[in-house]
């Protein structure tokens, strides 16, 4: 019974998915190893996202940066992309 409640559950979803893919949507399954990020997850976690690193470790030369970024896009602005 159980293997029989399990197959039609599975016919039932895939049914389903494929009427939503025909209209644009498609159902994921949410997990770790999924590339696409849970929304929900997300906006739960907000604050953290705009909180500024410490980024341990690493030493970063911000000042030497803009003077690289200010040579370079003054050497090659003529330049169309």
């Amino acid at each position: 019974m159980l293997k029989l409640m399990n197959r039609v559950k599975g016919n039932i979803f895939r049914f389903l998915s494929m009427q939503l893919e025909r209209h644009g949507y498609f159902i994921i399954k949410d997990g770790y190893y999924c590339p696409i990020p849970n929304k929900r997850i997300l906006a739960a976690e907000v604050k953290r996202w705009w909180k500024p690193s410490e980024l341990i470790g690493l030493q970063l030369d911000v000042e030497g940066m803009q003077q690289l970024r200010r040579k370079v896009t003054t050497e090659y602005k003529d330049y169309k992309i």
